[in-house]
Parts: C-alpha cells; sequence; structure tokens
C-alpha cells in the first residue's frame, strides 16, 4: 500500500456513491420486459463488468438482435428515475476530508457520461474535494484508461505517488495502465471473487482503508476547529453553514471553502 499518496483518483459509481442495489434493480426491469430472469444483488455483483457490451450479454441481452445504444438509453431512464435517493457510500466522506486535509490533491475518473457525472458531484455537494472531474462522452462505458491519461498529462500527475480506488476490476486495469496504485473497496459494483486474479489492495470498507492513513501531527486535534472556522468563512456559503453535527449526520458538506473549476469534458 502506498501510505503516503500525493494523488488520489477516486472512481465514482459504486465507489463514491452507493448505487449498487439500483443498478441491479434498473438492469432487472430491462429484462424484466423481456421475460428474461432477473438479478439480485449479489448475481449482479458477480455479473457486473466492463465493458459493458459484454456485461449486457452475460446477463441474456442478445446484442445481434439489440442495439447497445437503445439498451444503454433504457437503462439510464430506469436508473436516473431513482438516482437522487443514492446516498454516498458509508466512510467515504470521512476519507475525502482526512486525504485533503493532508494536502492530497484528488480528483474523479469515471465511466459515467460527463454531465450526468458533474451532476451528481454537485448534488452531493463534494465538487470541492477535486481538483478534477473526468468522465466520457457518452453512456455506452466503453473504458476510462485514455481520459485518466488526459488527466495525468493535463495536472502533471506522477503516477508512482497515485492511489486510484475503486469497485471493479476494470479500475485495477485503469490503475496498472496509468501506472498508479490500485486500491478495491468492496462497497461497489463486484464480489471478492472478482479480484482473486488480480494484484490490488483489498478492503472490505472505507473505514478499513482510512486505518491505512494516519493524519499528520497536529492536523486532528485542530481539524474540527479548523473546519468550522474555513465554513464559517466561505465566501460562497449563500449564507449560514450547517454546524459540525449537522454535517456529518448528513455527509453531504465540503469542509473548505476553496472552489475549483468543476467541468473536464471528454472534448478537452
Amino acid at each position: 500500500m502506498l501510505v503516503a499518496p500525493e494523488f488520489v483518483i477516486w472512481d465514482f459509481n459504486g465507489t463514491i456513491l452507493d448505487d449498487v442495489t439500483l443498478a441491479a434493480a434498473s438492469i432487472s426491469e430491462l429484462l424484466r420486459r423481456r421475460d428474461l430472469p432477473c438479478l439480485d444483488t449479489s448475481t449482479y455483483r458477480q455479473l457486473f463488468g466492463f465493458p459493458v457490451s459484454e456485461y449486457f450479454e452475460r446477463v441474456g441481452f442478445d446484442l445481434s438482435v439489440e442495439d447497445l445504444t437503445e439498451l444503454s438509453d433504457e437503462f439510464h431512464e430506469s436508473y436516473l428515475a431513482g438516482v437522487d435517493a443514492c446516498s454516498l457510500n458509508d466512510g467515504v466522506m470521512e476519507l475525502l476530508e482526512s486525504f485533503q486535509r493532508s494536502g492530497v490533491t484528488q480528483f474523479i475518473l469515471s465511466a459515467a457520461e460527463q454531465n450526468l457525472l458533474e451532476s451528481w458531484v454537485r448534488a452531493h455537494e463534494i465538487e470541492s474535494f477535486f481538483r478534477g472531474i473526468y468522465g466520457l462522452a457518452d453512456k455506452l462505458a466503453r473504458g476510462k484508461t485514455d481520459r485518466g491519461m488526459e488527466l495525468l498529462r493535463a495536472h502533471n500527475v506522477a503516477p508512482s505517488r497515485t492511489l486510484l480506488i475503486g469497485d471493479t476490476d476494470h479500475d485495477v486495469e485503469v490503475a496498472n495502465a496509468l501506472g498508479a496504485h490500485p486500491v478495491v473497496v468492496l462497497q461497489g459494483h463486484q464480489d471478492r471473487a472478482r479480484f482473486d486474479s488480480h494484484a490490488c489492495d483489498v478492503y472490505e470498507d472505507f473505514a478499513a482503508l482510512r486505518r491505512e492513513f494516519p493524519m499528520p501531527v497536529g492536523v486532528a486535534e485542530h481539524a474540527d476547529t479548523n473546519l468550522l472556522r474555513h465554513e464559517s468563512r466561505c465566501p460562497n456559503s449563500g449564507g449560514d453553514r450547517p454546524d459540525a453535527t449537522s454535517r456529518d449526520a448528513n455527509h453531504r458538506h465540503s469542509p473548505t471553502c476553496r472552489h475549483v473549476p468543476l467541468r473536464h469534458t471528454a472534448a478537452d
């Protein structure tokens, strides 16, 4: 494990966002409409993967008959109807805050479509944690290695000092292609067995991962005081900020008033 990273690249769906139950229900709705067997969450986690074309075929769709783009649009129609109810995965906010307080530069690299990705990040009020947010130009989730390369070049990121945190074997493959250190947290879209043949660090949850990163001396004891001071001074707060208790309860508010450019389009 790289215990003192300078950079962290986060996957979003299934890693930051707890959307596994919704994704399983959404694909099952498409299967039900075609009189195909639906998936429970456990089976879904055994079958999901990239590219999504192969995943669709594994669960029963015939892509010689059905169009991949139309299937993807149908899936997103069902998924988007429920995504606003999804929360962040347990422990994500604490780890985001810990990395930020330690001076780690953070990014998102996702196979989600760029505009959707940005809207989800804003909805959970976590955009200020990230130097850049990188999604794809369409909803077909073909892979994100090329976008990862763009991220490294645009921000002069040193791969050898970078963690890539994800929840799928594709995240491990992307990390290896970029030269970053792959970390998997098993709160997402694939189960542990999917990583048996991969060289990566695997954690049951974000609490276990966070224990790998002790906070710098002097930071922890002053973190809550500094957090409230930053929130009260934030010039773009639009009024009073919530206190620490309500912030922790909702897991939604950024700990600083540092505002960064959000949009990094696939055409950039």
